[in-house]
Formats: C-alpha cells, sequence, structure tokens
C-alpha cells in the first residue's frame, strides 16, 4: 500500500517523522512530499534519516512573506501536480496548508485522504504578524470556511486532542486523536559531558520550542530577575529559535538595557534529537503559554510531555485545559502566566524545596511511561489506516 505524506514546508516535524516510522515498521511504502519555496529549485528526492522524501521545488520570484501568502494558489496547484504523479493509494495532508490539495486529490483522482488537524488553524494563521491587526477576525473567518468545507471532501481526520475532535466531528463522522506524545526512545540518556561542565554550578530553568509572545518569553525573563535576588546561581535556558525578528529584538533590548546577559541564554535551533541533553541537566520546564484563544484549547502541548517525561516538575499556565492535565499527574504547579511574581514564587519554591520537586518529577515520568506516550497513540494511527483500507 502507497502512501504519501504531504507537507507545506522543508522541515519535518517530530510528529511527521513519528507517523513515518510507525506506517514503515507496519509495511506501508511511505513517501514525504515537501514543499520547498524557493528560487528554481528544481524537484529533488533525498533520503532523510531512512525516510524517502521528495522536495517539489515551487519557485518564487520574492522571499518577501506577504508576497508569498497572496501567491497561495499557485503553491496549490505546483504542491497537486506533484502529488498527482506520485499515484499513491493514500495521500495524508498534513496541515491546513495541504488540506485543499487532499480535496483535489479527493475529487479528481478519487484518492483515500486523510487531514492531519493538528492545530486550531483559523487562529494560529490569523495570528501571524504580516497581518495587520484589522484584518486578523476576516483572515480566522476566511480560514475556517475553507477548512469546513475541505473536511467534509476528506475520508479521516487525525487530530491532537478531544477539544479539536469534538469540533472537527461536527464536519466529518471519521475522527481520531492521535495525540503528538513523544516516543519513548526520546528519553533515553544522553548525557553531554560538555553541557554538564558548562552548567555545573548553575540551576538551569529550561523552555523547548519556538520563541513568540503569545507563549510567554518576556514574563519568563522578568520572572527570573525577581528569582534571582533570592537564588543567585539561577539561569534561565530557551531551546529553539525566534520565530519573528522584531520580537527578537524586543526581548535582546530588553535583556541588554538590564544587563541580563549572564542570567538568559538563547541556544537558538537545536535539531530535536539534541534536545534530551537539555533537559537531562535542567531543574524545571517552564510551559507559561498566554492567555489567548488559541491556548486556551490546548491541552496536550508536546513540550509538556517532553519535560515530565525527563522527570522535570512544570511551571504551567492555569489555562483551563492545562491545568487540569498538570493537576491529574501531580507533575507540577500551575500560575497566572502574566503575574510576575505568581511565576517567580513557583521557581523558588521548587528550586528550595527539592524533594517535593522531585516527586512532581516522578509523577510525570511515570504518567508518560504507562500512558502519554507515541507507542499508544500508533495503535490509533494503525487503526486509521486498517479502517481506511477495509472502506475501499
Amino acid at each position: 500500500m502507497n502512501v504519501s505524506i504531504i507537507v507545506s514546508n522543508m522541515s519535518l516535524e517530530s510528529r511527521i517523522l513519528k507517523e513515518v516510522r510507525t506506517l514503515k515498521r507496519n509495511g506501508y511504502d511511505v513517501r514525504v512530499l515537501a514543499a520547498a519555496f524557493s528560487h528554481g529549485t528544481k524537484k529533488k528526492k533525498k533520503e532523510i534519516k531512512d525516510l524517502d522524501v521528495i522536495y517539489a521545488g515551487i519557485s518564487m520570484r520574492s522571499s518577501n512573506k506577504l508576497i508569498r501568502i497572496l501567491s497561495y494558489p499557485y503553491y496549490l496547484l505546483m504542491l497537486c501536480l506533484h502529488a498527482f504523479r506520485l499515484n499513491s493509494d493514500i495521500y495524508h495532508c498534513q496541515d491546513f496548508h495541504t488540506l485543499p490539495v487532499g480535496c483535489l486529490l479527493k475529487l479528481f483522482g478519487r484518492k483515500r485522504v486523510i487531514y492531519d488537524a493538528r492545530e486550531h488553524y483559523a487562529m494560529l494563521i490569523s495570528e501571524n504578524p504580516v497581518f495587520p491587526r484589522f484584518i486578523k477576525p476576516a483572515i480566522r473567518s476566511l480560514v475556517n470556511f475553507l477548512e469546513t468545507v475541505c473536511c467534509h471532501f476528506v475520508d479521516y481526520i487525525i487530530t491532537v486532542d478531544p477539544i479539536l475532535e469534538k469540533n472537527f466531528l461536527k464536519l466529518n463522522k471519521n475522527v481520531t486523536v492521535v495525540a503528538n506524545f513523544p516516543e519513548l526512545m526520546f528519553f533515553q540518556s544522553t548525557e553531554d559531558n560538555a553541557l554538564m561542565k558548562k552548567y555545573n554550578n548553575r540551576q538551569l530553568i529550561i523552555y523547548v520550542g519556538g520563541l513568540t509572545p503569545y507563549r510567554g518569553i518576556l514574563e519568563s525573563i522578568k520572572a527570573i530577575e525577581l528569582v534571582r535576588n533570592k537564588i543567585e546561581n539561577v539561569k534561565l535556558l530557551f531551546v529553539g529559535p525566534f520565530q519573528d525578528t522584531k520580537y527578537e529584538k524586543k526581548v535582546l533590548d530588553y535583556i541588554k538595557s538590564n544587563n541580563l546577559e549572564n542570567l538568559v541564554e538563547f541556544t537558538g535551533p537545536v535539531p530535536y534529537g539534541e534536545v534530551p541533553k537539555y533537559l537531562g541537566i535542567s531543574k524545571l520546564g517552564l510551559l507559561l503559554y498566554q492567555p489567548t484563544m488559541r491556548y486556551s484549547k490546548t491541552p496536550y502541548p508536546i513540550k509538556l510531555f517532553e519535560y515530565i517525561g525527563y522527570s522535570l516538575p512544570v511551571i504551567s499556565s492555569n489555562l483551563p485545559e492545562l491545568e487540569k492535565i498538570i493537576n491529574e499527574i501531580n507533575c507540577g504547579i500551575s500560575v497566572d502566566p502574566t503575574n510576575l511574581r505568581e511565576i517567580s514564587d513557583a521557581i523558588i519554591y521548587l528550586l528550595e524545596n527539592p524533594s517535593e520537586a522531585k516527586k512532581m518529577g516522578e509523577n510525570g515520568r511515570k504518567a508518560v511511561e504507562e500512558k502519554y506516550n507515541w507507542e499508544m497513540m500508533e495503535k490509533r494511527l494503525l487503526e486509521v489506516y486498517s479502517d481506511l483500507i477495509k472502506q475501499n
């Protein structure tokens, strides 16, 4: 059975890699079709980590983000042509950007199509800083309309949490939650002597992921300033890239103007396989999503499970869905993500009470081993594919 997984950019996220490995282990012939905006790059085929990846070079005369957005119909057409040439039995669309391609494959090729809906895309896309504030509601409505229409044509929808599942069941009867939990092998010990030596005398507070205003980056930095007044050897480590240059400048200017260079460190982009090296030497993880419409509906951020899988207690936003799971596992402290004093007090409490922090870490590790891992989810993924084959 031939499967093409269609992704909207050249970077292959951990979820995509997990899905591909699962399918290949179970006898599926899997190819990844990745859209690559370029300046004349031709289609090329590569082997990446034993994956059959085809880059669909989509030539653009400009690197301007707004122009690329306006060129979306052209992008869809080029990607769709590449997909048709593969002539696969099943097409797995990895996000909203590739969903219309799946619809065209269904309508004109009678192909079997899966939509992997792992975000609240209407909210996510409308938050893009390229859009002026006044147009964001219209963008949100447009994306929601397009997604609603397309979901009626796909054969199956895979989503990542019960909230999204409930929403998509209104559009399609075939919806399954395949949560984006980490693989257990992610938590194999990977000590790095150089890193251990570098941070030997520091108590590391870590954040892993993209750096955006909505993820509480400045709030974390300001809270650590307060923590330093009581715990001098604390250090805040951000593992991941900034996703907006203007916000990056704002954050770095704040650090420089307040002489915080020795208190805060940024690694920049780090390969997914190297993230455990940083988690393994940290004391606790931060998950300070701000109270936006998007994050108020996010119960299963993968970084939460990466933290607790490494036995790290978590300082988390007290958003309803997040707080529910933190309390269920008893793996950390929920705080108001806009209240600097509340954040700093929670950090100080866990650093000054290592036995309590250790217990929370153990609770988190146990929960990941027993429930919140990819090995549990891949069974659901395989059931979706099996059902889809039987339907046809």
